[in-house]
């Protein structure tokens, strides 16, 4: 019985694992001792398993970084040759969305420059704004480090935008971290920020920073 127990445990977290989908609940994910037992407990010991490990833990120093605007810590994370792209509403656009150089990121902190950035959903105004602004509004407008849902090479919520993330960076992998929608507002008020990494010789390294929410 206790065999069999053991081994029924051993496959549903391989079965969580392949999905490359995480639920995380009640857990304090900014601490990353936290991060590493969860990892820990739900991971096997296969390469693709290992690979998402390293992945989710990139991830979350990326996110460390961005919640305490350590832009230079952040520019050390991107990709040296293609840079990072900015999204603000799911849909990739190369030629539209905001591109920025690893030393670019590194003057961020003290940038007063206004980008535009894309435009607003609904309205079609320009996001016009400094890269602190843009920050707060459309890369770290929630708590991404204490997500409640864990999505790796998963969308987690298709809203009305273009998810085609996979289609622009075929090689690359990406971390999604969400916040479900509130009753009180019937659920229109999700959000998500994706993280896109390729691996180089030295590890993986930023290609796209991807916001979503709902939109019009």
């Amino acid at each position: 019985m206790k065999n069999f127990l053991k081994y029924t445990a051993l496959f549903l977290c391989g079965v969580l694992i392949a999905s490359g989908f995480f639920l995380l609940m009640g857990r304090d994910l900014g601490a990353k001792p936290e991060v590493e037992k969860s990892l820990a407990v739900m991971a096997g010991k296969t390469d693709a398993q290992e690979s998402n490990q390293d992945l989710l833990k990139d991830a979350y120093e990326v996110l460390g970084a961005i919640r305490d605007r350590e832009y230079a810590t952040l520019a050390g994370w991107i990709h040296p040759e293609v840079g990072v792209y900015f999204t603000p509403y799911s849909t990739v656009e190369l030629e539209v969305n905001m591109h920025f150089t690893s030393e670019d990121v590194k003057g961020f902190a003290t940038c007063t420059n206004t980008y535009v950035w894309g435009t607003f959903d609904g309205e079609g105004s320009p996001i016009s704004m400094t890269p602190s602004g843009y920050f707060d509004r459309f890369v770290y407008d929630a708590d991404y480090l204490n997500a409640p849902m864990i999505g790796i090479d998963t969308i987690i919520r298709i809203g009305n935008s273009l998810e085609n993330v996979k289609d622009v960076f075929p090689d690359s992998k990406f971390v999604e971290m969400h916040f479900p929608g509130s009753e009180e507002y019937g659920g229109i008020d999700w959000r998500s920020l994706k993280l896109v990494f390729t691996s180089t010789e030295k590890g993986n390294k930023l290609v796209a920073i991807i916001h979503s929410e709902w939109t019009i």
